[in-house]
């Protein structure tokens, strides 16, 4: 698999957080409050800090703490179509936005599932995104997964979820009705 990309100062916010969603958490801590700011999609890490009235030293500090933490962030993704359509199918069956997801490969084939679930098993790892929305996952399914897009997909052609894989030799369409 391959290692996370590098943060730099040239990277828009959004980017970062669209690929890294829990680096918000070190960015808030440097008191970079910017992801609900319509101007995230187009001002850089760089722009961000500097028009926050922060210097160039905090610039780095931040940076240094981004890059550090790649590793611990979740490495998973949903993005908010996937999110909101999470919650859409959890409110109309009366289930908890926590959606179990396993992905296994046998032989050249890559099997995906997903179902809701109270909570997790003991064995799972329970990872929160946007909108109260959770994947419980177990070690095996989340080194799978790593690096990975959920996304939500409607067009003429399919509707369902999609999963983005990088670990997989081709990328596959899961999709569901």
């Amino acid at each position: 698999m391959p290692n996370p990309e590098k943060i730099t100062k040239d990277m828009t916010i959004h980017e970062v957080l669209n690929r890294y969603p829990k680096a918000i958490e070190v960015m808030q801590d440097f008191g970079l409050f910017c992801a609900g700011c319509h101007l995230g999609a187009f001002e850089t890490v760089e722009q961000g800090i500097l028009g926050h009235g922060m210097d160039q030293k905090t610039l780095k500090e931040l940076l240094t703490a981004l890059n550090k933490g790649l590793k611990d962030f979740q490495g998973i993704h949903v993005t908010e179509r996937a999110a909101l359509k999470i919650l859409a199918l959890a409110e109309s069956e009366n289930k908890n936005p926590y959606l179990r997801v396993k992905a296994e490969q046998k032989k050249d084939e890559w099997i995906y599932s997903m179902d809701f679930a109270a909570r997790p098993k003991k064995t799972e790892k329970k990872l929160e995104f946007q909108a109260g929305v959770a994947l419980l996952i177990d070690s095996r399914s989340f080194k799978n997964l790593k690096g990975s897009t959920i996304d939500y997909v409607m067009n003429y052609e399919t509707e369902g979820f999609k999963i983005n894989n990088p670990n997989e030799k081709s990328t596959l369409d899961n999709s569901s009705n």
